[in-house]
């Protein structure tokens, strides 16, 4: 593939879900500035320790349906300054669309911690990702 191709090629990828008492919603596959952000999010550097804050995973839940929620072709429905808006959102249908976009972006626990783990060697003491 060419560079052009490549960069045009934005094959995310969606998924129709049902959720119950809201009806049928789109989401999306992230890029990977989308999945830079989640991490920025969830992880922080504390003594050359990587930890994975679980408690800002939950606290994120707007951040995560934000990032996911899409048109059929694969567009963001809402933009980085309306993630407060989406936290407005009825807190069981932000709980069932979170669940179903960190399975398509295959960010269930073990594979934060492998990010985690990973990310190890390229950050510096008492930072989060930048």
């Amino acid at each position: 593939m060419t560079r052009e191709e490549i960069l045009n090629s934005k094959c995310f990828g969606t998924k129709e879900i049902d959720v119950p008492d809201f009806g049928k919603v789109n989401i999306r596959k992230w890029s990977g500035n989308d999945r830079a952000k989640f991490l920025q999010a969830s992880i922080t550097v504390d003594s050359g320790n990587v930890d994975v804050k679980y408690e800002k995973i939950f606290d994120n839940m707007s951040l995560v349906v934000a990032l996911s929620l899409c048109d059929e072709s694969g567009k963001r429905m809402f933009n980085d300054d309306e993630i407060g808006l989406v936290g407005e959102l009825n807190a069981d249908v932000i709980q069932n669309i979170y669940q179903e976009a960190l399975v398509l972006n295959s960010l269930v626990q073990k594979s934060v911690e492998e990010a985690a783990k990973n990310l190890k060697p390229f950050l510096s003491e008492n930072s989060t990702l930048a």
